[in-house]
């Protein structure tokens, strides 16, 4: 009796052991997905700041050419 409850076991943990390790490969997996969608993120977070950047620049050199054309008017009137 003892034997065929034995048998009956090793299938059931042998099926949960395989499920567990189909469960750690989703994760990682999950995980390996996870770095690259981060990866990506970090490059357009660091593109956007460039780009505030050369807009700031572009917004100052508008600025200084505004003040200039204004300096020629009035020294033309």
């Amino acid at each position: 009796m003892e034997m065929s409850m034995l048998q009956q076991v090793v299938p059931r943990q042998e099926n949960y052991t395989q499920s567990r390790a189909v469960a750690l490969h989703n994760v990682e997996s999950t995980i390996a997905e996870l770095s690259g969608i981060f990866t990506q993120l970090t490059t357009m977070v660091v593109q956007q700041g460039e780009l505030a950047i050369r807009i700031d620049d572009n917004m100052d050199e508008s600025m200084a050419k505004c003040c200039r054309c204004s300096q020629f008017t009035f020294e033309a009137s």
